[in-house]
């Protein structure tokens, strides 16, 4: 009797569903068009998509409780902290086990960009040998699959703060080539006033998808619920649709 009294007193005081959604510290990183702050707005294809998952689940919080970090920063406080949430990140197989995943969002192809007037030829690991500056973010996938796929050495990597500057030394030519996503890049390169003919893919690192990622202690019931509010959405045709309003 004792025991049961224990169990429906501690049922009574779990959090429910939308609590926990509501307590959830969710984090995004300036990388448009995905996720990005525009006037003190943020705004973005995930960013859209996650507010229509709040509406789906009922529930009142809104795009202003969305916080928005450096990517190295929130990267290591989803794996530190409990009940977070991370978007827009690239599940690949050394992060399967690392985080939830709710989605996919879009997908993404992780390349290698460079100046056209380079003439920079890349067909595989050993032409990177002899590349000492090779732009990345911290933590970001870019420089995951370098060092993991291309096995290139930290001392030919150079680390930026975000896209905007990877471009920036690109064109500056302090460094050779920039690891980052495909679609993002050229973004940043046409928001910058540049002509995106002047830069060219030189080699795909990985093609995957974008996710939402949480924390491992995230209950898999509140992944679930997520993921089915996703796939209505999806369904619906309201996943589309936000995708092509950037585009």
């Amino acid at each position: 009797m004792k025991i049961l009294i224990l169990f429906f007193i501690s049922f009574l005081f779990q959090p429910s569903f939308g609590q926990s959604l509501s307590d959830m510290h969710i984090m995004t990183e300036q990388y448009p068009p995905l996720n990005y702050e525009r006037h003190g707005k943020l705004r973005g294809i995930s960013v859209d998509i996650l507010e229509e998952i709040f509406i789906e689940l009922g529930l009142e919080r809104r795009r202003d409780s969305i916080n928005i970090y450096p990517w190295p920063r929130a990267y290591n406080m989803i794996q530190h902290n409990s009940m977070e949430m991370l978007f827009s990140m690239v599940r690949t197989d050394e992060r399967e086990m690392m985080f939830k995943w709710v989605g996919p969002i879009t997908s993404s192809e992780i390349v290698l960009f460079a100046k056209k007037s380079k003439n920079i030829v890349i067909n595989d690991q050993g032409d990177l040998v002899k590349y000492r500056k090779i732009g990345v973010v911290k933590s970001d996938i870019g420089e995951l699959l370098l060092k993991s796929k291309m096995n290139v050495s930290g001392d030919q990597l150079y680390f930026v703060k975000n896209s905007e500057a990877g471009i920036n030394m690109l064109t500056a030519g302090r460094i050779d080539m920039f690891a980052y996503e495909r679609i993002v890049g050229l973004w940043n390169v046409r928001e910058i006033g540049l002509n995106p003919d002047d830069y060219e893919v030189v080699y795909i690192l990985s093609a995957n998808d974008y996710y939402y990622a949480f924390s491992k202690d995230v209950p898999d019931s509140i992944i679930k619920k997520i993921q089915e509010a996703f796939d209505r959405l999806k369904k619906s045709g309201a996943i589309d649709k936000a995708i092509k309003n950037y585009f």
